[in-house]
């Protein structure tokens, strides 16, 4: 009788704790998003094996923390590839090296790129955005 009042007073402080700290839980089964989070790897165990192994042994704080990691995740956007960073300005070596182009005539047949490049350093002259390298 007395390890019975025990498990009564675990399983009641272990729902405490929860109620306390995690608003919802006891309906996160309800949410197909969580069962599927759920069937992850940790740590070579399903997320669910651990979920039931906190569950046992009333280890509130492994259900918390799985809970947060849950809501962590669905919290984050998925990721896009970064795009990379273009500068506001064209290089002095980039200029230099355009030019140095010109006169071994790598530009001959070509005058629409010259022009349109010619343009951008000229943008970049007259707005103050040569960058030094």
């Amino acid at each position: 009788m007395g390890t019975k009042i025990f498990t009564d007073i675990q399983t009641e402080a272990f729902i405490e704790t929860l109620n306390r700290k995690v608003t919802g839980w006891s309906s996160m089964d309800q949410d197909p998003a969580w069962t599927a989070w759920l069937a992850g790897q940790h740590f070579g165990k399903t997320k669910l094996q651990l979920l039931r192994e906190a569950y046992a042994t009333f280890d509130a704080e492994a259900v918390i923390n799985l809970v947060q990691d849950f809501r962590a995740s669905a919290e984050i956007p998925p990721m896009t590839p970064a795009r990379p960073r273009q500068e506001e300005g064209v290089r002095r070596s980039f200029i230099k090296d355009f030019y140095q182009a010109i006169i071994r005539g790598r530009y001959r047949g070509r005058e629409k790129e010259q022009e349109t490049i010619q343009g951008r350093i000229d943008q970049a002259i007259s707005t103050g955005k040569v960058l030094n390298g």
